[in-house]
């Protein structure tokens, strides 16, 4: 029997994946049945966990006293990047806890294979085989929406307010929020507004002003799939300029949506997702060249072929492949 911690699904980016791989498994699974949250300090602690069969994890938790055989997927390692002293419990339950596991168990799954390279690096054990299973996005972003939905999200405001370049995130320093901020205060950008979709609306406004940027900018949060896609599809282009990503989610999105992307040319995973289909900045930190790069994508589009975008992130495949692990795992009688 396979047990999966069904904490994790919810419509943060490992709750969405959770989401969309358990619906789709084709073997036979129950929920552990834990409660509380996935990522608690003492998550790996916890539970009344079956002493047979097989505990899969969507994301990065696994458990310190469990008997049986587990598969995590580790979608990044962004966690060990986290500046001191916040850094020092990441250490110990990565290098602690997962990393043990996951070389008891011979195998993890991740989401890219930017990601790959980081946990074979950090894990430094040949013999344990590193699954990129890949991610998706759903089918609300296909090529084939109605732009017209737009309206349905109504502070993005009128067609006629000027374009608008949209950012998907948070506020964490590698997402690296505030440089497109100071990017839309350049002279360049003086008729361009910005709708940023994350959850810390009180702070982006606030940063917003700091930056003399509040009356173009618009914060969105709680969007359903089919909303989001509409902000995509009428954005100019997506500026995501974030450095560190074990995937980048949202740039696919907005790609199978027809809307090129701006980004960080350090953020390996991004670029692989990207290719041609937008613009990269090589110095991600410098507010000028972003200015330069929105104004130059703004004044000539690329091209986004979206149906091939669309075919290359179907979340079939990936729990395809999640599945298949489980049953090379001996989850599946």
């Amino acid at each position: 029997m396979i047990y999966i911690d069904s904490r994790w699904v919810g419509e943060h980016g490992i709750g969405r994946y959770a989401r969309e791989v358990t619906a789709r498994l084709g073997v036979e699974w129950e929920s552990l049945g834990l409660s509380g949250s996935p990522s608690s300090p003492t998550g790996c602690l916890e539970g009344d966990l079956p002493d047979e069969g097989l505990i899969y994890s969507p994301g990065y938790n696994c458990f310190a006293k469990a008997r049986c055989p587990q598969v995590v997927t580790v979608h990044d390692l962004i966690h060990l990047e986290t500046p001191w002293p916040s850094r020092a419990k990441y250490l110990a339950y990565y290098d602690g806890v997962l990393k043990p596991k996951i070389r008891k168990n011979g195998c993890v799954i991740t989401v890219s294979e930017t990601s790959a390279r980081a946990i074979r690096a950090w894990l430094r054990d040949d013999s344990v085989e590193v699954i990129d299973c890949g991610n998706g996005v759903s089918v609300d972003f296909a090529p084939s929406g109605n732009v017209g939905s737009m309206v349905d999200v109504e502070v993005v405001g009128h067609a006629d307010d000027g374009p608008y370049i949209v950012y998907v995130g948070n506020l964490r320093a590698h997402k690296n929020f505030d440089v497109l901020l100071e990017a839309l205060a350049d002279a360049k950008l003086a008729e361009t507004r910005l709708v940023a979709v994350l959850h810390e609306r009180d702070e982006a406004l606030e940063r917003a002003e700091r930056h003399g940027v509040r009356d173009r900018v618009e914060v969105l949060s709680s969007l359903s799939d089919s909303e989001l896609a509409a902000v995509y599809r009428g954005a100019a282009l997506m500026a995501f300029p974030s450095v560190l990503e074990g995937f980048g989610l949202p740039a696919a999105e907005c790609l199978s949506c027809g809307t090129p992307v701006a980004y960080s040319t350090c953020c390996a995973s991004v670029a692989e997702i990207v290719g041609k289909c937008g613009i990269g900045v090589s110095d991600a930190h410098n507010a000028s060249a972003w200015a330069d790069a929105i104004a130059s994508l703004l004044a000539t589009p690329v091209a986004v072929d979206a149906e091939s975008v669309f075919s290359r992130y179907r979340w079939d495949d990936v729990a395809h492949g999640v599945e298949g692990v489980l049953r090379s795992m001996g989850g599946v009688s």
